[in-house]
């Protein structure tokens, strides 16, 4: 072995530098891909108004935006005060709604821009606000907006001074679902049923959106200028269509981004059928200035995203409901392709039809669906005063030729290409008997698309004294290549105790390779790793040092891990190692079995 202690240490650091690199890789990549995105949600049933009644659903709407935003969002930020049948339904989130007061929705406003502009001096990212309001809206006698809160009117002026002109985003997002909700965005005198483009141009008072290439609105208005409520799916019904679109129905040309052309026709589509019963909602979407095609959701930046795939075999008319009762999203598909669901790993779902079910277990697999297999467990009542709902929303099958026809009529808006192959989901896929696939080799881009570290504890047999154990750490950086293989970077460092002898061997290790990780079965899963690289071998004695720089090694391994969150896992992996080592001049194999206990955590 050459003696030279401090090439040793001097090896250590390149290799540490090495290690560094694709971390650096990764910070630099997040910084210039990530988004930061805060989403300001108000919710109000109370009307400041004693002649106008309180809503019934504004907060359980606020609830289920809040749900749906939170896998997307770096900060969110809900205000509702939620009546006891909410309470009840959501416990876990009491703590996190204020009441929605004028000095709450300052405070968040003031909270979010300060994030947004910290963000912006650490790092040159992108950033998004997206606000939503779900409540009461009036006009005075002037025809201007105003919104109810619970203590105060949030008039249009106050959108303007308050969030318009002082957001500090690269893209601000407002969606609007109150009654007279295109007041808070029309010019006075604008028609309350078929309002021009040009109303939006007249945006706050003369104040021209185009002046706000950054903003993009959202809203609606109706016949009866009242918001529809609908017991059956405890909720208003423009915002139940818009988190409908924005679960994924909405996407006509399955690229994984919902953009405004898309949801604005996605729920006309679903709306259209009212007109014949007097409850028309007219859609008004107006996408940024900047960016015409700018998605309001993208799902590849979702964290515990969990996708659903439905065969163009089902085209009915579809309710998504959580266990808890919620009503999550209402679709009808035409049957022209697989549709994709982006909907949250850990609640179960059923997805119903007219006669049939099926459920959606929570998880964080790809599923893919191409029949409601099961009998409808229970059908809902329906009600003499719901039948103009029941029989005509979502009865027009949102199809391709729709959504053309609808953009082609609205020069503000800009279609998306329809040449898109379903995207995100396996293209290789077996049924099982129920016709639900769980596909076990394959999950999706937005929750792959992570690196991955592992560090664990090693213990192995030494390979120059068969006697002797090496104890050592392990530290590992896995890049995805497929959703089940991954290209692995190890480093590794181990000691032999000597027992007082007047030498102790230290060994170290640089080493990639490739992971294949199996689909999990519960929290348990199965992994299987090969590797090869490059070590050395130092041998420290009293008197004189000397190492071998030559040491190249191969490492198979077999492992199982158990999930203990969806971003954290627990691995006991055993393998064997062969080393091409030079011992007393001469270049030997050695064998040595080794096991590691290591901690997983996705990036």
């Amino acid at each position: 072995m050459h003696s030279n202690y401090s090439a040793f240490v001097i090896t250590i650091y390149t290799i540490l530098a090495i290690l560094i690199m694709p971390f650096n890789a990764v910070a630099n990549s997040a910084k210039q891909n990530n988004t930061e995105r805060i989403v300001i949600i108000v919710g109000n049933n109370h009307s400041l108004d004693s002649s106008i009644a309180d809503l019934h659903y504004a907060d359980d709407d606020a609830l289920l935006y809040y749900q749906l935003f939170i896998p997307y969002a770096d900060g969110t930020y809900l205000l509702s005060l939620l009546d006891d049948s909410s309470q009840a339904r959501y416990s876990e989130y009491l703590n996190k709604a204020l009441p929605p007061t004028r000095a709450n929705l300052i405070a968040a406003l003031a909270d979010a821009f300060a994030q947004i502009n910290t963000s912006h001096q650490k790092s040159n990212v992108q950033s998004e606000l997206i606000i939503i309001f779900v409540g009461h809206g009036v006009l005075d006698n002037a025809g201007k907006g105003f919104l109810h809160l619970q203590d105060s009117y949030f008039t249009r002026d106050d959108i303007f001074k308050e969030i318009i002109s002082v957001s500090p985003a690269s893209n601000t997002h407002i969606i609007v679902d109150a009654c007279h909700a295109l007041s808070m965005v029309a010019g006075r005198g604008e028609s309350s049923t078929h309002v021009s483009l040009t109303a939006f141009s007249r945006f706050l008072s003369g104040n021209e959106l185009e002046n706000y290439p950054n903003v993009g609105v959202l809203t609606a208005s109706t016949n009866e200028q009242n918001t529809h409520e609908w017991s059956r799916i405890e909720s208003g019904v423009f915002s139940f269509l818009v988190r409908s679109g924005l679960l994924g129905p909405a996407d006509i040309n399955n690229d994984s981004f919902i953009e405004y052309s898309e949801i604005a026709a996605f729920v006309a589509s679903a709306s259209s059928r009212l007109m014949q019963v007097g409850k028309e909602i007219n859609v008004f979407a107006w996408p940024p200035a900047r960016n015409r095609r700018i998605p309001i959701l993208n799902f590849k930046h979702g964290n515990n995203i969990r996708l659903v795939q439905l065969g163009p075999k089902i085209s009915e008319r579809l309710f998504l409901e959580a266990a808890n009762g919620a009503i999550w999203a209402g679709l009808h598909p035409a049957g022209e392709s697989p549709l994709t669901l982006a909907l949250p790993q850990k609640i179960t779902f059923f997805l119903r039809g007219v006669i049939a079910e099926q459920v959606i277990p929570s998880g964080k697999d790809v599923l893919k669906v191409n029949e409601l297999s099961m009998p409808l467990a229970q059908l809902h009542k329906r009600g003499a005063t719901e039948q103009a709902f029941e029989q005509n929303l979502l009865s027009t099958p949102f199809s391709q030729g729709y959504y053309s026809g609808y953009v082609s009529q609205r020069p503000g808006l800009i279609a998306v290409e329809l040449s898109q192959k379903p995207a995100l989901i396996a293209a290789n896929t077996t049924n099982n008997s129920s016709n639900v696939s769980m596909l076990k080799n394959a999950i999706s881009q937005s929750s792959n698309d992570f690196w991955q570290t592992r560090s664990g504890y090693m213990l192995s047999r030494s390979p120059l004294v068969y006697s002797r154990l090496v104890h050592g750490a392990l530290f590992e950086l896995t890049q995805p290549i497929t959703p089940s293989l991954r290209f692995s970077y190890n480093l590794e460092f181990g000691i032999v105790p000597q027992d007082g002898r007047k030498s102790q061997l230290f060994n170290s290790a640089l080493t990639i390779g490739l992971n294949y990780e199996t689909a999990s079965i519960g929290p348990l899963y199965a992994l299987m790793s090969v590797s090869g690289g490059w070590g050395l071998w130092l041998v420290n004695g009293k008197t004189s040092s000397s190492a071998d720089y030559t040491v190249w090694l191969g490492r198979l391994c077999l492992g199982a891990g158990v999930h203990l969150s969806p971003k954290t896992s627990l691995e006991l992996i055993a393998g064997t190692a062969v080393y091409f080592v030079t011992v007393d001049s001469k270049e030997k194999t050695r064998w040595a079995p080794q096991a590691t206990l290591a901690f997983s955590w996705k990036l």
